[in-house]
């Protein structure tokens, strides 16, 4: 199941797509926390409108805009948490592709194990089923007819069910080729239905992880902050910018001799002043009411993890003893059977009542597996509210300054069994 959640994630473009977003968005903060360039201005030209043989002035000026105190290292941050966001959603972009691949696998390997164990119930049935006189035999014998008639009907619904269940494979094998990039009707190696364990977390130790680890809850946060760093910067709106302009002036008797002994330098301040309040006032309003809503966002956030994990541990502790149910009804089955066969052994006795207790095994390990295959669905999704998505290697996002791309702790995909899917061929395959 490993290697096919890490093909499915080598072979997705939507998550090469939010990784994109997420190099782009780490691009952010030298734009936002850079000056802007200074300006260069030069002029000559008489000082006097008139012939151009008069005096000239000429002027050199250099002029840098500077934010007030605290602004650029605000929207840094601005664009620091719009990276992060970034960041969690690629991580949840990933998070779902890992969940959606399991399932599919849980679910095909269920389905080829199903196929099997009804095909064997198959088998059982038609030989319990007491074949009927022909119609030339029966010849105008009302409950032959009838009889006959029920033999029919017994086993057009025998074969209904055993149509389900081939549909509900191909299905389910479609549906994990699809997500390998593969044709809907490639074939594959007997897949392996991984263990559910039977032992179940703690909720609280759950929940804990999954505060620090949930991507949801995450980008919550980070807009949390996002929209703390925006109100902190609509304060600072009420202070201008200052513009530091340096100069100097000269005059000459043409453009190219300037007067150096009447050089001017000059040290000049511009800025505009914050006379617009209303919209200033309006903008810190709008700012602390996003910060309000994203608070609110965090906690319902919580509260949604919380219960999500409070209810699927209890229907995982639901399952798990209706799994232990399972085992001793098996148990009570096979024992039956074994009694059947030995009666049927020693006494020469009809063969269909151990046929019968064949089946009823059958029938509980059927719903053994449905059950051991919900088990290990509800762990997945489990795993997918913690935020836990088992992959190999260092997150990036953890290594201060240096940044690698995704694929590189991604699990190996080259295995046994990614191996034998892509050495298949179309004429290996039984459908």
């Amino acid at each position: 199941m490993d290697a096919v959640v890490a093909e499915v994630l080598r072979v997705n473009p939507n998550l090469e797509a939010a990784e994109a977003s997420w190099q782009a968005a780490m691009e952010l903060y030298p734009q936002a926390a850079s000056w802007d360039d200074p300006n260069f201005r030069f002029q000559n030209g008489p000082t006097l409108f008139g012939a151009a043989q008069g005096a000239h002035l000429w002027r050199l000026q250099f002029a840098q805009e500077i934010p007030w105190f605290g602004k650029t290292g605000l929207r840094g941050e601005l664009a620091d948490r719009s990276a992060d966001v970034a960041h969690y959603e690629w991580r949840h972009t990933r998070q779902k592709l890992v969940s959606l691949a399991r399932q599919t696998y849980i679910e095909y390997a269920m389905s080829e194990r199903l196929r099997e164990l009804q095909q064997d119930d198959y088998r059982l049935a038609k030989a319990s089923l007491d074949p009927p006189p022909t119609v030339a035999q029966a010849g105008w014998d009302l409950e032959a007819l009838e009889r006959r008639e029920a033999y029919e009907l017994e086993v057009l619904e025998l074969e209904e069910k055993q149509a389900d269940i081939r549909q509900s494979h191909r299905r389910s094998r479609a549906q994990l080729n699809r997500l390998l990039h593969r044709d809907s009707d490639a074939p594959f190696p007997e897949p392996r239905l991984p263990e559910s364990p039977r032992s179940l977390p703690d909720p609280e130790t759950l929940v804990q992880k999954a505060y620090s680890m949930s991507p949801e809850l995450a980008i919550a946060r980070q807009r949390e902050r996002q929209a703390e760093a925006s109100r902190q910067l609509a304060e600072r709106e009420f202070y201008p910018d200052v513009k530091l302009v340096a100069r100097f002036d000269t005059n000459a008797s043409d453009f190219w001799a300037p007067d150096r002994v009447s050089l001017k330098p000059q040290l000049g301040v511009y800025l505009n002043p914050p006379i617009q309040q209303r919209r200033r006032w309006a903008r810190l309003r709008e700012t602390e009411l996003i910060q309000k809503r994203r608070r609110a966002e965090v906690r319902s956030a919580e509260t949604t993890i919380r219960d999500a994990i409070e209810r699927k541990v209890a229907e995982m502790g639901r399952s798990t003893e209706r799994l232990a149910s399972l085992d001793r009804l098996i148990a009570a089955a096979e024992r039956r059977a074994e009694t059947r066969a030995t009666l049927v052994a020693a006494r020469d006795r009809d063969a269909n009542s151990h046929l019968a207790a064949k089946r009823t095994v059958l029938k509980y390990r059927i719903a053994k597996l449905r059950q051991e295959a919900e088990l290990m669905l509800q762990f997945n999704e489990l795993a997918t509210i913690t935020g836990e998505d088992g992959w190999d290697g260092e997150d990036p996002a953890d290594v201060v300054g240096d940044w690698r791309s995704s694929i590189q702790f991604l699990p190996a995909p080259a295995n046994d069994w990614m191996d034998s899917i892509r050495s298949i061929g179309d004429d290996d395959f039984m459908p």
